[in-house]
């Protein structure tokens, strides 16, 4: 694969992934748009570089939050998130952001929840494909892999440092109306 397409997948991970408009839906776009064939272990990189960058920037936050994590109630409520995700094509930003607004909390602290709650949730859906790769001794690119990892890493950390402070003095509701949207040109393109 040549090198620009890894890199604007990348930064399309790093700005979707914390957005209510679906990072895994975006990427599956692009790489159609882009006729890109098998982008498995590009993906998992992607979703790790996302990943550490959240890590990074909440990284007080990570490790109570990891302490957190081993209760059975959220082992749980990160499980059906998951599911349901893969079951509506939701955004799990979006899901988890709507919900904590729904019980009370500001937009900041749903924002930063919704964040917070991708670490379990990328680790749990990275780590069985990254098991899969290691049993077929696919061929990796790893140079690609790493270039891709480090572009949505600095992507993610800016985005999530530009939505907190968005979401300050503006609701989410421009990013409702591009999902629906691009939800009905997707519906119009497949169809």
């Amino acid at each position: 694969m040549h090198i620009f397409p890894i890199i604007l997948l990348a930064v399309i991970q790093g700005i979707t992934e914390f957005l209510p408009i679906s990072s895994s839906a975006h990427l599956l776009i692009a790489a159609e748009m882009m006729h890109i064939g098998d982008t498995f272990s590009l993906d998992i990189s992607l979703h790790l570089g996302t990943l550490m960058a959240v890590l990074i920037y909440f990284r007080i936050e990570a490790l109570n939050f990891f302490k957190f994590m081993l209760s059975p109630f959220l082992t749980n409520l990160i499980f059906k998130t998951k599911l349901n995700q893969s079951l509506i094509i939701a955004s799990r930003a979006g899901v988890v952001y709507t919900g904590s607004r729904i019980i009370g909390l500001n937009r900041v602290d749903a924002a930063r929840f919704a964040m917070l709650l991708s670490i379990p949730v990328i680790m749990i859906s990275a780590s069985i494909p990254i098991i899969e790769i290691a049993k077929n001794s696919v061929a990796i690119n790893y140079i690609n892999l790493l270039i891709g990892f480090l572009i949505a890493f600095i992507t993610a950390y800016l985005s999530i440092r530009i939505l907190l402070s968005w979401v300050k003095n503006n609701s989410m509701i421009p990013f409702v109306i591009y999902r629906i949207i691009i939800g009905s040109i997707i519906l119009i393109y497949f169809t």
